[in-house]
C-alpha cells in the first residue's frame, strides 16, 4: 500500500509534458521574442539584434557545465562580432545573493556580451530545462542549432554552426 502510493505521488509528480506545452522554441522555426532586463537594469530584447546571427545560452552561475561555455562563447564573440555576431547570456540565477554572483561571474569570464536575467516566462519559452542550452538563431531569428550542456566538440559544433550563417 505504502509503495503504491510512494509510486502514485512520484507519478503525479513528473512533469511528463507540461513543460513541453509553453515552449515555442523549435528548430527551423522563429525564435521566441523576449525583453529582459540586463545587469544594469536596462530592457534588452532580441528584436533589438535584428539582421545579426545571434547566440542565446540560459545559464547560472551554480551550473559546473555553465563555466566551461563561458570562455568559449568568449572567444566565440570576440572572434566574430565584427561580422555581426551577438551573445546573449540569460541567466537563471535567482534569489540572495544572485546579483553578487552573477556580476563575479560575469567579471571572472571577461563576458562582454548582454547579460540579461531570466523572467521564467522566456526560459520556459525556450525550453530550457536544462542548463546550459545553447541557441544558434540566423540573421531572420530562425533558430538553427540547439546544444544542450557541454557536449565533446561544444565549440567547434558552435562555431561551424554561427560560420554558416554569419
Amino acid at each position: 500500500m505504502i509503495l503504491s502510493l510512494v509510486t502514485l505521488l512520484f507519478t503525479l509528480s513528473c512533469k511528463k509534458g507540461s513543460e513541453k506545452a509553453f515552449v515555442n522554441a523549435e528548430i527551423g522555426k522563429p525564435a521566441p521574442n523576449f525583453a529582459l532586463k540586463n545587469l544594469e537594469g536596462r530592457q534588452v530584447s532580441l528584436s533589438d539584434f535584428k539582421g545579426k546571427v545571434v547566440v542565446i545560452e540560459f545559464w547560472a552561475t551554480w551550473c559546473h557545465a555553465c563555466k566551461e561555455t563561458a570562455p568559449v562563447l568568449v572567444s566565440l564573440y570576440e572572434k566574430y562580432k565584427e561580422q555581426g555576431l551577438v551573445v546573449i547570456g540569460i541567466t537563471l540565477d535567482t534569489g540572495y545573493g544572485a546579483e553578487e554572483n552573477v556580476r563575479k561571474f560575469v567579471e571572472i569570464h571577461n563576458q562582454k556580451y548582454p547579460i540579461l536575467w531570466d523572467d521564467k516566462i522566456t526560459s520556459k519559452a525556450y525550453g530550457a530545462i536544462k542548463i546550459p542550452v545553447t541557441y544558434v538563431l540566423d540573421r531572420d531569428h530562425i533558430i538553427r542549432q540547439e546544444i544542450i550542456g557541454y557536449i565533446k566538440g561544444y565549440g567547434e559544433k558552435l562555431e561551424e554552426a554561427v560560420r554558416k550563417y554569419l
